[in-house]
Parts: structure tokens; C-alpha cells; sequence
């Protein structure tokens, strides 16, 4: 089996950045490029993460996709970037693993801010 997910990431939490419409737009793409069921990833770019602002976004997508006459199954996930991912600031002070995986994230973040990718991951 094979699964794709679409990363769309943002430099920023406490900010909208993420919006239905590109959202949408991501989607089409991906089902225009013959791809089924993808999952659709966001990192960071929100002002709240609540599960009602999650539901939201969602819904807004799915209205959005509709109204472009389009039935495609997607699954979405946003997650928050600062916290979910790096711990608090004191945290980050300290020589770990999670420091190298921040700076590492947020270098890429740093080069394809705007960019999506795409990536493949096949079971078995």
C-alpha cells in the first residue's frame, strides 16, 4: 500500500498563515497528479489549535472542494509547531537530540517556506 503526504509548513504558531482556500488548492493538485487519499499534513501557521478550529479548517476545505463539484477523500492533520515539536524554551537550551531536530527543522523551514512536498511512503 501505498500512502502520500502533502506538508504544508509555516515559520510561525500564533499567526494564521494556514488557509482553506491553498489548502484546497493542495489537494486538487495532488488528485489532478492521480493521487488517492492523501494526507495532508500542516506544521505550524495557525493562531489556535483548538479542536473546534481544527474541525473548522476542515469543514471550510471540504465546502471549498465541493463547491468545485470534486469528491476527494483526504485526511488532515495540523499540528502546532513550536510546542508540539520542540518542548518549551528551557528545554531547548539544553544539548539534546531535540535541539538538533529543531535546528534541523527550522532550516528547512528556512529554505522551502511556499514549497510543498510530497512524499511516498509504501507498507510492507
Amino acid at each position: 500500500m501505498q500512502q502520500t503526504i502533502i506538508v504544508e509548513a509555516k515559520r510561525y504558531d500564533n499567526t494564521q498563515q494556514q488557509y482553506a482556500h491553498q489548502l484546497a488548492n493542495e489537494i486538487q493538485a495532488a488528485y489532478n497528479n492521480e493521487i488517492n487519499d492523501p494526507i495532508l499534513l500542516t506544521v505550524g501557521g495557525m493562531y489556535e489549535y483548538s479542536a473546534k478550529n481544527k474541525k473548522q479548517l476542515k469543514k471550510q476545505i471540504d465546502a471549498i472542494l465541493q463547491a468545485r463539484n470534486l469528491k476527494i477523500t483526504y485526511q488532515l492533520y495540523v499540528k502546532k509547531l513550536a510546542r508540539h515539536l520542540f518542548g518549551s524554551r528551557a528545554g531547548y537550551k539544553k544539548k539534546t537530540k531535540l535541539n538538533f531536530y529543531k535546528d534541523y527543522l527550522a532550516t528547512l523551514g528556512r529554505l522551502t517556506i511556499g514549497m510543498i512536498f510530497v512524499i511516498n511512503l509504501t507498507n510492507g
